[in-house]
């Protein structure tokens, strides 16, 4: 079995009822085919990056649990047909489990780090491949800029 981290964004006018039955859906769905879950995690209502069905805010729910590899496809087909899932999303977890978020790693409380830390590692310019122009070998380039938008309505 493999760890899979599941997250739903919700309608965010559903009712903690409604919120709370879906959560027992998901859970009861990966439940029946024998996996374990690790974490379900509410992070409530967020403002989305853009609007989704006209909402600007939604509910997000998050979950981490370990399953055997037709539970995602489940999980998804049972999103897709409900119109209270606005989206959703479910990655593999290659490597160790990460750590669980909170509210503070979500950007509503500011997080500080304890102890040096390290500074990045310089990055290393590479060369052009061979025939390649760049802008110093060819100070002549020119650049076309327009003065009115395109309009083609």
């Amino acid at each position: 079995m493999r760890f899979y981290e599941t997250t739903i964004v919700l309608d965010p006018q559903s009712e903690d009822a409604v919120i709370e039955r879906e959560v027992e859906k998901v859970t009861n769905t990966i439940a029946r085919a024998e996996g374990k879950l690790v974490t379900t995690q509410k992070w409530g209502v967020k403002r989305m990056a853009y609007p989704i069905q006209k909402h600007a805010q939604a509910h997000y729910v998050h979950f981490v649990y370990q399953a055997p590899p037709s539970v995602p496809g489940e999980l998804e087909s049972m999103f897709r047909i409900n119109e209270t899932i606005l989206r959703h999303l479910t990655v593999l977890v290659e490597g160790p489990l990460p750590k669980p978020r909170t509210a503070e790693t979500h950007g509503e409380a500011t997080s500080t780090v304890s102890g040096p830390v390290e500074p990045a590692p310089a990055v290393q310019p590479t060369a052009a491949p061979t025939g390649a122009t760049t802008a110093e070998s060819s100070p002549d380039t020119t650049v076309a800029v327009a003065d009115e938008p395109d309009k083609t309505s």
